[in-house]
């Protein structure tokens, strides 16, 4: 939820996932973003992008929110292939952490979506995308750890005015831009992700 806290995403955004994987982070933003929206996903592995295509019309959101008028059930009923969705919950009433006020608002913003804006998920490399081939959006999420130095390339794609949220260097960062050569930073946290690969090859020489 912090995530999409940070993105402050509005109603007809446009907006691409980098690393989009099983597409659940995708499925939230098109509850917000509604139907007049753009919701794009890139991921490197062709299997990951099948099973989000499968998956993509079939994602259901009953959300039990600690604190709201769904207090929490014993029961979770947030349908999710991703293991990090659920923030590593643990079936114990007492210990579930309660999200913040804003966070709450946006859940149940989603829960009552009617028509979403449905993702669409390529098979592609965020390292080979051209800004001058593609379509400005106006948010963007990394969901992988990047070097700093990929701030300002993603940045490329953004609208005047737009921001991405991303884990860089293990620090997650919101990055604005602010004209067509400038941008703005600000810490958002200190995390720890997964790398984005620039290869298939990357990944297979780390498994060997």
């Amino acid at each position: 939820a912090s995530s999409l806290e940070s993105l402050d995403l509005r109603e007809g955004d446009k907006f691409l996932c980098v690393g989009s994987g099983s597409g659940y982070f995708c499925t939230l933003v098109g509850n917000i973003i509604g139907p007049t929206g753009i919701n794009h996903g890139i991921e490197i592995f062709k299997d990951v992008v099948d099973f989000a295509n499968e998956k993509r019309l079939s994602y259901k959101f009953i959300y039990d929110l600690p604190g709201t008028d769904n207090s929490y059930s014993g029961k979770k009923s947030s349908p999710s292939n991703d293991s990090s969705s659920n923030g590593g919950e643990d079936g114990k009433e007492g210990r579930q952490e309660l999200p913040s006020e804003n966070a709450r608002k946006i859940l149940k913003h989603i829960a009552r979506r009617q028509h979403p804006c449905v993702p669409q998920y390529i098979t592609g490399n965020c390292f080979d995308l051209q800004p001058q081939h593609n379509i400005r959006y106006d948010r963007i999420y990394v969901a992988a750890g990047a070097p700093n130095s990929m701030c300002e390339r993603l940045g490329e794609f953004l609208e005047i005015g737009g921001c991405l949220v991303g884990p860089f260097d293990d620090t997650l960062l919101k990055v604005t831009r602010r004209s067509s050569d400038s941008f703005s930073k600000e810490v958002k946290g200190h995390v720890r992700f997964a790398p984005l690969l620039k290869s298939l090859e990357e990944k297979e020489e780390e498994e060997e």
